[in-house]
């Protein structure tokens, strides 16, 4: 009796690693009241769960609309055709990390991770002046 516990756990840890990364993290950068679209490797998928640290934000299926789940996106979400997301009207609160949960076709999950910087265009335009790589700051 007591290897039916110690399966169950087994598998249940064996679920929570089985998700797959779809490609590198990606770092982007966006003005307050710009946009950028989270856009994820080429692939065949049935929906995307969009979240961020804290936030279920959105689902997204190719050819859809966006379906909009917490009231702070709502009106600057939209969709691509390919089932991408795009924030619009940035804000300093939209700095964060992302992560797109991406159902697959025909089976399996994988995770793409993006890290968002929402800088002031007058921070921006002294990052341009001296060269510097938002990135790096």
């Amino acid at each position: 009796m007591m290897i039916l516990p110690a399966i169950i756990i087994f598998c249940l840890h064996k679920g929570i690693l089985c998700v797959t990364v779809c490609g590198e993290s990606k770092f982007l950068s966006s003005t307050i009241g710009g946009q950028v679209t989270l856009s994820i490797e080429k692939m065949e998928f049935s929906f995307i769960y969009w979240l961020s640290t804290e936030k279920f934000l959105a689902k997204t299926s190719p050819g859809e609309p966006v379906e909009i789940r917490h009231t702070d996106y709502n009106g600057r979400l939209k969709a691509t055709a390919d089932g991408s997301l795009i924030i619009m009207n940035m804000t300093r609160g939209d700095q964060n990390q992302y992560t797109a949960n991406v159902q697959r076709i025909p089976s399996g999950q994988c995770r793409q991770q993006f890290n968002l910087r929402v800088f002031g265009t007058l921070y921006v335009w002294l990052l341009l002046m001296s060269g510097d790589n938002p990135r790096n700051a």
